[in-house]
């Protein structure tokens, strides 16, 4: 637990940047204060527009941590700690995880309340993959190196930057998916656990297969000899 608590420490101080914290925070709190103050309701016009735009907001906590997540993939001195496994693989989607729960609570809570629990329902879904999403991409981000995965992981990434029109294209009606509260809630869940299962089992392969373990490495030599 004290080398988890050390690696979120360091991940955090490692990706602090004032530009991309202000401009990540900056861009989600102008988003959700629009959804406060302006709301559109199932049945608008720009109703899908608001929803892709909340789940835009999952992007912008990624970019708080881009440099970061550079920095620790380049430098070999990250892969030589005692606890580089889980700063490389746990940490960054814990980190992205949590706070995009944070960030979901308050979107479901003022859409609740100023919107109803139909457009929470839908916000649900939405958010949720995006959760899964957004946790995948900062933990892969500058450590792919196969070129499927690289072209994969892009594409991934611009759908989820043009998601607002996308979801325009993928929209059965104006009003929503038609899931109730409960149902959305339950799909939710699903994909919470099962998608950060899955980002975790990949990252823990990733792992086994990229040899950022410096520190093993050279332990293994000093045996060896």
């Amino acid at each position: 637990m004290k080398d988890f608590g050390r690696a979120v420490k360091m991940y955090i101080m490692t990706s602090f940047s004032i530009i991309f914290l202000v401009f990540g925070l900056g861009t989600a709190i102008m988003a959700l204060v629009a959804m406060a103050t302006d709301p559109a309701k199932r049945g608008d016009k720009d109703y899908w527009d608001m929803l892709g735009v909340m789940g835009l907001m999952h992007c912008m906590l990624i970019v708080i941590f881009f440099w970061g997540n550079v920095k620790i993939s380049r430098y070999k001195l990250f892969g030589s700690l005692p606890q580089a496994k889980i700063l490389f693989t746990l940490v960054p989607v814990a980190v992205v995880g949590a706070l995009c729960i944070v960030l979901d609570i308050f979107v479901f809570t003022i859409a609740m309340v100023r919107c109803g629990a139909d457009t929470a329902a839908d916000l649900l879904i939405i958010d949720s993959v995006d959760t899964v999403i957004a946790c995948l991409l900062n933990a892969t981000m500058q450590k792919q190196k196969n070129k499927f995965i690289t072209v994969f992981l892009g594409l991934l990434f611009i759908l989820f930057l043009d998601q607002v029109p996308l979801l325009k294209r993928m929209r059965l009606s104006n009003y929503g998916f038609g899931l109730s509260l409960h149902q959305a809630a339950v799909a939710a869940a699903t994909v919470y656990i099962a998608g950060f299962l899955l980002v975790c089992l990949a990252m823990k392969l990733w792992w086994e297969k990229s040899g950022r373990n410096y520190n093993n490495h050279q332990n293994i030599l000093v045996l060896d000899r």
